[in-house]
């Protein structure tokens, strides 16, 4: 088997879970990241589980939510171990250096406490006669993905799958809307070229979140190490993952992903 980039879509990874929860390596030169669809912290059957616990070097670099991720990389040296302590980081598109290492932190109970989320967090909405709501302000269009016109997974009502934004309310997904005329209950329309996205549920009392980065981390860096690191809401490709080396020796253990582009498009 030659080392070259692997990378799958977390849509066709469900069936690997369970490797990673019995902490498998994947030290190939892409990544093979664990994927599920239930709450954090629970198998795709809706079991719950304990992550291996990975002890991060004594001088590594501790980080909080809200602290600017690729600031402290490109301010440390290659080989700089990090710690990502728990919490909920919105962040994307991470470049590391050499050597680089990424250790989250668990809970209490053993279920991955350090969230590193792609999406961003809407509280303003403007409420139109219609009954919609309409989010304004989203410059993000991260492309098409691999799902062509005559792919089963864009069927009639299911047109717009074959973008890789998606609405999450209350960690639900939005299934995109043919066309706005079409937006119903559960559903949301992205009208790019007027960067808007529309609603029809009630977002009041409710988070609301738009998908944003295409990724979490990649780059062509050797010897990254990422551990106990949940990956959710990334707008990835469906030939990508939430993490996308390009770089040789890479391992991923006690990793997560959920709630990414093309896993629920069907």
């Amino acid at each position: 088997m030659t080392f070259h980039q692997i990378t799958m879509k977390t849509y066709y990874q469900t069936r690997i879970l369970r490797l990673f929860i019995a902490a498998l390596a994947v030290a190939v030169a892409g990544n093979l990241l664990a994927a599920e669809k239930g709450a954090p912290g629970t198998s795709p059957q809706g079991a719950a589980f304990a992550f291996p616990v990975f002890t991060p070097p004594a001088d590594a670099v501790r980080l909080k939510p809200g602290d600017d991720i690729q600031a402290a990389i490109d301010r440390h040296k290659p080989g700089t171990a990090f710690v990502l302590t728990k919490g909920l980081y919105r962040t994307g598109n991470l470049k590391p250096k050499e050597g680089n290492s990424f250790y989250g932190e668990l809970n209490a109970d053993g279920t991955q406490g350090t969230i590193c989320n792609g999406s961003r967090l809407i509280t303003n909405f403007q409420t139109l006669p219609n009954g919609q709501w309409a989010i304004t302000g989203q410059t993000q269009q991260n492309g098409i993905t691999q799902f062509q016109k005559d792919d089963p997974r864009t069927m009639k009502g299911h047109e717009r799958a074959i973008y890789v934004e998606d609405v999450f309310l209350d960690d639900t997904f939005l299934r995109h809307a043919a066309n706005r005329n079409a937006l119903a209950g559960g559903m949301f329309y992205f009208d790019y070229p007027n960067r808007t996205v529309y609603i029809a549920d009630d977002p009041q009392g409710k988070r609301v979140e738009v998908s944003f980065y295409p990724l979490a981390i990649g780059g062509t860096a050797t010897g990254v190490i990422i551990r106990n690191i949940q990956f959710e809401k990334y707008a990835s490709f469906s030939w990508l993952g939430a993490v996308s080396a390009q770089g040789h020796r890479w391992l991923v253990e006690g990793c997560a992903a959920r709630l990414g582009a093309s896993q629920h498009h069907l």
